[in-house]
C-alpha cells in the first residue's frame, strides 16, 4: 500500500537512495485496490522519479490520477494495467516521455470501479499524440469488451501521424463501434488507420467484422501499401473459426511476403521488439 505521504526514503534505505536511483532501469508500481478508499496518484512517487533518472521501463497498475511535468525524460517503456487516466491526465504523461517508444495499456472491464466508463481506445490514441514521432509500439486491451461497445468517436479510426510505429496489438472492440452483436466497421479500416511504417499486427479476432477488412488489407498490399508489413497474427476467439477458415487471409497475406497466422492468445515478447 502507498499513502499519500510516502516518500521514496520509504521504498529504499536513505543511505542507498543517492547510489542506487541513479541506476534504476526498470520500475514497477502497484497501487492497492480502488475499492479499499486510499489514493491512486503517480504523484505520489514523483521524488523517487526525480531521483531516477535513467528509468526505462515503468509499469503502473491501478494508477487513476497523473500530475503534470513528472521526471520520465529517459523513459522508453510504460505500461498502465487496470489504468483508467482519462481526459487531459494521459496527455500530460505522455508529455513527460518524450523518448518513450513502446506504450501498452490494459483497461478494466466497464462494470469494474474505475472511472472513464465513456473514455474509449480513440480517446486514448488521441492522448498520446506528444509521443507521435517517437512511439514504435503500441498496445491496447480493454478485458475482453464486445465488439459494438464502443461508438464511432470512441473507436481507433487513424494511427497514421504515429510515423514510426512498427508493432500493433489490439482488440478487435478497439476498431469497432454500433451495437453489441451487430458492430459496424468499414472494409478499409486497416487501410485508413495504418501508418506506412507498420511492421507488426497482433488483433484479438473476437468477432467476424474483422474478416472483411483484414481481407482487404491483404489484396491492398499487392499494389505496394505498407511496404514494412511482414507479420500479421489473430487469435482464434470465435466458435466455428478454425486455422482452416483463416485460409484465405493467409493466401492473399502470402503473395506479398506477409506471414499470416492464427492462435489461442496473443502473446508479445518485449525481447523481440
Amino acid at each position: 500500500m502507498i499513502p499519500g505521504e510516502m516518500q521514496c526514503g520509504t521504498f529504499f534505505p536513505p543511505s542507498t537512495t543517492k547510489t542506487l536511483l541513479p541506476s534504476l532501469r526498470s520500475l514497477r508500481l502497484r497501487f492497492p485496490d480502488p475499492n479499499a478508499g486510499s489514493s491512486h496518484d503517480l504523484g505520489q512517487v514523483a521524488s523517487l522519479l526525480e531521483r531516477a533518472p535513467n528509468l526505462e521501463l515503468l509499469e503502473v497498475s491501478r494508477c487513476l490520477r497523473t500530475p503534470p511535468g513528472l521526471a520520465l525524460g529517459n523513459l522508453k517503456w510504460l505500461k498502465l494495467n487496470l489504468s483508467v487516466l482519462t481526459w487531459g491526465q494521459l496527455t500530460q504523461l505522455a508529455a513527460a516521455c518524450p523518448k518513450l517508444e513502446a506504450f501498452i495499456s490494459h483497461v478494466p472491464k466497464r462494470g469494474a470501479r474505475f472511472p472513464g466508463d465513456l473514455f474509449g481506445p480513440g480517446d486514448i490514441v488521441r492522448e498520446i499524440l506528444p509521443c507521435k514521432d517517437t512511439l514504435r509500439h503500441f498496445e491496447i486491451s480493454f478485458g475482453g469488451l464486445a465488439c459494438g461497445c464502443f461508438m464511432r468517436e470512441q473507436a481507433i479510426t487513424s494511427l497514421k501521424e504515429f510515423a514510426n510505429l512498427q508493432t500493433l496489438v489490439l482488440d478487435c472492440a478497439c476498431l469497432c463501434y454500433g451495437v453489441i452483436g451487430k458492430p459496424s466497421v468499414h472494409a478499409d479500416l486497416f487501410i485508413e488507420t495504418l501508418p506506412a511504417s507498420i511492421e507488426t499486427i497482433f488483433i484479438n479476432f473476437t468477432h467476424h467484422c474483422m474478416y472483411k477488412p483484414i481481407l482487404t488489407l491483404a489484396w491492398e498490399l499487392r499494389n505496394g501499401t505498407f511496404p514494412h508489413l511482414k507479420t500479421f497474427r489473430v487469435t482464434r476467439s470465435i466458435a466455428g473459426f478454425t486455422t482452416d477458415s483463416f485460409g484465405p487471409l493467409k493466401s492473399a497475406m502470402s503473395e506479398s511476403g506477409v506471414l499470416f497466422t492464427s492462435m489461442d492468445s496473443i502473446k508479445f515478447n518485449l525481447r523481440n521488439f
